[in-house]
């Protein structure tokens, strides 16, 4: 289960999340996908129409999280790490 709350300053938007998770798949710190464990896709409209998507995933280390920006070339979802 999730819990979330957004809110917008000036011409920020800000976007905070609870995430309850009985078994937590964390991501190996050496794997590059993170399709395989826990994560949270996130989806984002600009004021131009187009999308932006990006994913948070644990990693398996403590306090270890990576975030990334997804670009999708040829229809392929490519991953960079931000």
């Amino acid at each position: 289960s999730f819990d979330d709350m957004e809110g917008k300053y000036d011409k920020l938007l800000y976007a905070a999340f609870t995430v309850t998770d009985s078994s937590l798949v964390s991501r190996a710190n050496i794997v590059l996908s993170f399709t395989r464990n826990d994560h949270l896709h996130i989806m984002l409209k600009t004021h131009e129409g187009e999308f932006k998507s990006y994913v948070v995933a644990a990693r398996q280390h403590v306090g270890g999280i990576a975030f990334y920006a997804i670009n999708t070339i040829g229809g392929h979802e490519t991953p960079r790490l931000l």
